[in-house]
């Protein structure tokens, strides 16, 4: 009959309502769950990335303090090697004077060897002159 027809029609219309209403809702659930998982990959993805980037930063820090120490020992060399420098440049000056020195004394030697030598033989001479 026509209305068990309209009955069986309205139950059917029920029926896929509520199939779809549970598709529906099943489907909602399956994706906040994984919205959920995604949520979580992200939040340990974004973890992970922070620990990093902190281990990154403390590596930096010791590479900076490294070269630092670095500069500051290149600097103590630098200047150790100047005062070295500067130290053979004095001891050289040193030397070149004492060395001035030493030769202006034996150019005065010779000149007084030489006085004497002469004085000798004017000597000698003298005794012969008065012979």
């Amino acid at each position: 009959t026509v209305s068990q027809l309209e009955e069986l029609e309205r139950i059917q219309a029920e029926a896929l309502r509520r199939c779809g209403v549970a598709k529906y809702v099943r489907l909602r659930q399956e994706f906040q769950e994984k919205e959920e998982h995604m949520r979580e990959d992200v939040e340990k993805m974004r973890r992970e990335f922070e620990e990093r980037m902190d281990k990154m930063k403390v590596e930096v820090q010791k590479i900076q303090e490294e070269k630092v120490h670095l500069m500051g020992l290149e600097q103590r060399l630098r200047q150790e090697f100047q005062t070295q420098v500067q130290a053979e440049q004095m001891s050289n000056e040193e030397l070149r004077i004492r060395l001035e020195t030493l030769q202006d004394g034996f150019v005065q030697l010779r000149s007084i060897l030489r006085k004497e030598k002469q004085s000798r033989v004017e000597s000698e001479r003298h005794p012969m002159d008065d012979m």
